[in-house]
């Protein structure tokens, strides 16, 4: 698999997927909450970071309980950008 390589905004990403998990676990009374400070820029492939979280939201939604919760936190640990997603 060949990337395409360029700076993505990791915090834009991860509320689209947030946004994503709002729709998806209304029918469930799902509670979403998206922790962050600043703009968290990477270099990584766009598509292939935004279908990684799109899955795990997916996960998140499809095996939480009814009225339930999911928690995105980005931020950085040194050097490292980080996302938990958290149900």
């Amino acid at each position: 698999v060949e990337l395409n390589l360029e700076t993505v905004d990791l915090l834009e990403l991860t509320a689209d997927s947030a946004s994503e998990a709002e729709t998806l676990g209304q029918a469930q009374g799902l509670k979403v909450a998206l922790e962050a400070k600043d703009p968290c820029l990477v270099r990584a492939d766009r598509n292939r970071l935004r279908q990684l979280l799109l899955n795990v939201t997916d996960n998140a939604v499809k095996y939480n309980r009814q009225g339930g919760h999911v928690h995105y936190r980005v931020y950085r640990d040194g050097s490292q950008a980080c996302v938990d997603i958290a149900s």
